[in-house]
């Protein structure tokens, strides 16, 4: 399979394209906004692309005619806060354009890297895939706009088949912003700062359970357009973390008080639909 992903620059995308140009069966083809982005590997082709610039993609589809696309590239966070406008363009507008390319040049399958943040943290069980949404930031709005826009595109035959992966926590290498990284490197001089111990809950999915998925959303038989749940399954109280990480070097962090804050994913279509099993999962 002639695998396309955008995004290949990130924490996520470097450590994917590693995983899938490992396979034999995959040719994969990784695209970076700018090229000191890009992984210095010999093994797969890579270009630099402008995810924004419309008739850019749709020359890298028509050149490279992949067989999918996994899109990660993205704006997040605090960048997207700053600039609305941005994170509509770069989140929203290239993700349609994007598929216009793709039903243009007979691409199969998409799959979209979404967030978990589009369900909100009132919650108080594992969600599941047909929960209500409540994005309650500018980049989760834009996710879910894009999901939007995919599940109305998919509705036309000839676009690709699409699989949106809403991604809980992310840790593991790269991903020192996380809460898991943060606290393991934490110090005297540099505590973390906790809401809560008990009452902040959070599932955390490591990136390499996350590339697993990925990969198996490539090959998996789904129907025109699926949403399926990426994390560990397991709700981790910022109580818990500490301990855990405690096993191995105690981290240094203050407490202030907050409200009750919980978010976990219920996984059980992920393990049904793609076979998933997260191997990385913290247990308190």
């Amino acid at each position: 399979m002639k695998i396309l992903v955008t995004g290949a620059g990130g924490a996520m995308g470097r450590t994917l394209v590693r995983r899938l140009s490992s396979s034999p069966e995959h040719t994969v083809i990784a695209t970076y906004h700018r090229v000191d982005d890009t992984i210095e590997v010999a093994s797969f082709q890579q270009i630099e692309l402008d995810i924004t610039d419309t008739d850019q993609v749709d020359a890298a589809l028509q050149r490279m005619r992949p067989d999918a696309v996994v899109h990660l590239a993205a704006l997040v966070g605090a960048a997207c806060e700053s600039d609305p406008d941005l994170a509509e363009k770069v989140n929203v507008e290239a993700v349609a354009s994007l598929t216009e390319a793709a039903a243009r040049h007979r691409v199969a399958k998409l799959v979209f890297i979404s967030t978990a943040a589009v369900y909100g943290d009132g919650l108080s069980a594992p969600v599941s895939e047909s929960h209500a949404t409540h994005p309650t930031t500018t980049y989760a709005r834009t996710k879910l706009a894009a999901e939007e826009g995919l599940e109305n595109a998919s509705r036309r035959s000839d676009t690709p088949d699409v699989v949106v992966l809403r991604v809980f926590n992310v840790w593991g290498d790269g991903f020192s912003t996380s809460l898991v990284e943060r606290l393991r490197t934490s110090s005297e001089a540099a505590p973390v700062m906790l809401n809560g111990l008990d009452t902040f809950l959070r599932d955390y999915v490591h990136v390499d359970d996350v590339v697993q998925a990925c990969e198996l959303a490539l090959t998996a038989g789904l129907s025109r357009f699926e949403v399926v749940n990426i994390g560990s399954g397991v709700a981790v109280s910022n109580a818990d973390l500490v301990r855990w990480i405690a096993r191995a070097t105690p981290p240094v962090y203050e407490v202030v008080p907050a409200a009750t804050s919980y978010s976990c994913a219920d996984i059980a279509k992920a393990e049904r639909v793609l076979g998933y099993s997260p191997e990385h999962t913290i247990i308190p």
